[in-house]
This record gives structure tokens, C-alpha cells and sequence, in this order.
């Protein structure tokens, strides 16, 4: 059987993963600041690859503005 595929769906795990990674951000900020912020520590604390973090924002900057 064909695997049913949704964009509704899709695009609600898109919004929930960017929530995630700013909900980590915020975190990493609380606890180290900006100037110490890195796209790194914010991956690895909302369990998401680096390039994940990219496709999402395309600097540190855009992250933190």
C-alpha cells in the first residue's frame, strides 16, 4: 500500500522543528549569552543536526535577531 503523503503534515512538523530550535536557542542564550551562542551548541541542544539549524536560519545573526 502507497504511503499517504501530506503537506498539512509536513508543514506542521516544519513549524514545530523551528520552534525547537528556538525554544534551544533561548536556552543557550540564558545560559552563555550571545557573544558565546554558537549554531553548534544550539543543534546540539534541541537534539537537530547543525545543517538542520541552517536550513532554518542562514546565520548565527538571523538566529539570535
Amino acid at each position: 500500500m502507497p504511503r499517504r503523503y501530506s503537506m498539512d503534515s509536513r508543514q506542521g512538523e516544519t513549524v514545530a522543528r523551528r520552534r525547537r530550535l528556538l525554544d534551544a536557542a533561548i536556552q543557550v542564550l540564558g545560559e552563555v549569552g550571545a557573544d558565546r551562542l554558537t549554531m553548534e551548541a544550539v543543534a546540539e541542544r534541541a537534539d537537530a543536526a547543525t545543517r538542520t539549524l541552517y536550513n532554518h536560519f542562514s546565520s548565527r545573526d538571523e538566529l539570535i535577531a
